[in-house]
């Protein structure tokens, strides 16, 4: 409710993730939904990239407070399987990868 309330022309729906909710707030630049178990935010920006004022990537996964971007893109499907190997250790990279395996940061 909270998406169409602040963000009445919004281009698509928020993804329907298990354990996230809609968390969309007018002082943000686009809808997001939120995981209290997982402390992680998905901020969904428009399809509509003209009307993108965030970072350029459809989706823009944080941490609960959303000072640290921890995966950005286009494909829901990257940010599915972000979400579903996320445990919030610290040993993994910005992007979900083992530090280990990490070439991106």
């Amino acid at each position: 409710m909270s998406c169409k309330l602040y963000f009445p022309d919004f281009d698509d729906t928020l993804p329907q993730i298990a354990g996230f909710a809609d968390a969309s707030y007018g002082n943000d630049l686009c809808p997001s939904i939120y995981s209290d178990a997982q402390g992680l935010r998905i901020y969904c920006d428009y399809k509509d990239e003209s009307k993108r004022e965030g970072c350029g990537m459809r989706y823009n996964v944080t941490t609960d407070d959303g000072t640290e971007a921890l995966l950005e893109t286009d494909d829901l499907a990257e940010v599915l399987a972000f979400v579903a190997d996320f445990d919030g250790s610290p040993e993994k990279c910005r992007n979900g990868k083992p530090l280990a395996q990490c070439t991106c940061c």
